[in-house]
C-alpha cells in the first residue's frame, strides 16, 4: 500500500508546475491563480523544532506541517514572532523555499475572487463530495490548526485550513486567512 499524499487530490485536468525545495529536496506542485503562482500543497519543511511546528493530523505527507507565526516568519533569522514586531517587507521569505514568500495580506484578496470552489478544492472528509470541485487546482485540504491552551494542552482542529499572512496586527497577533468546513472563510487575527 502506498502513502497517501496531497498529490492524490490534484486535478488531473490541469497542468501543474513543480519546485524543488533545495533544503530537503522535497518536490511541491504549483498552480497559477490570476497573476500569482501558489504552492498547490502545504509546506512540509521540518525545522527540527517540536515546539513551533507539528505534522498536521500526524500525516505530513498528506497535510504538510502546521507552523506558529514565529516559525513561519523564521524568527531565528528575522526576529519576527510572538511578543515582537518587526519590519516586514514585500515578498518576505520566512521559511519558504528559495524564490517563494509568505502569503501577503493583499494576495489573500485573490482568494475571494475565486470564491467557494477554491475552498472546497480537495475531496477529503466532509469538505466536498467529489474531487471534481478542485477546478482551480489549489488542492486545499483541511490540515487544521493547533491551539495551545493555558495548561499546555494541545488541541488539533481538523475542519479548517489557515494560511499565515506576513501582516502583523500587534506584537502578539498576526493575520491569517482561513477556510473552514461549511464555507466560512475570512481573515482572522491569531
Amino acid at each position: 500500500s502506498s502513502v497517501e499524499t496531497a498529490w492524490d487530490y490534484l486535478n488531473p485536468e490541469l497542468t501543474y508546475g513543480e519546485i524543488v525545495d533545495s533544503r530537503d529536496n522535497k518536490i511541491y506542485k504549483t498552480i497559477k491563480l490570476g497573476p500569482y503562482n501558489f504552492m498547490s500543497e502545504n509546506l512540509n519543511y521540518d525545522l527540527g523544532d517540536t515546539l513551533n511546528t507539528w505534522c498536521a493530523q500526524d500525516n505530513c505527507d498528506l497535510f504538510g506541517r502546521l507552523y506558529t507565526f514565529a516559525a513561519a516568519m523564521d524568527s531565528v533569522k528575522s526576529g519576527c514572532g510572538y511578543g515582537k514586531t518587526c519590519e516586514i517587507t514585500d515578498n518576505f521569505k520566512g521559511i519558504c523555499p528559495e524564490g517563494w514568500h509568505v502569503l501577503e495580506y493583499e494576495e489573500a484578496d485573490l482568494f475571494y475572487d475565486y470564491g467557494h470552489n477554491l475552498f472546497r478544492s480537495g475531496s477529503f472528509f466532509s469538505w466536498s463530495d467529489s474531487i471534481d470541485v478542485n477546478i482551480y487546482g489549489f488542492t486545499l485540504l483541511p490540515s487544521g490548526s493547533m491551539n495551545q491552551y493555558r495548561y499546555g494542552e494541545l488541541s488539533l482542529n481538523t475542519k479548517n485550513a489557515f494560511f499565515w499572512t506576513s501582516r502583523e496586527d500587534s506584537d502578539t497577533t498576526a493575520i491569517a486567512y482561513c477556510s473552514a468546513y461549511g464555507s466560512r472563510r475570512g481573515v482572522y487575527y491569531c
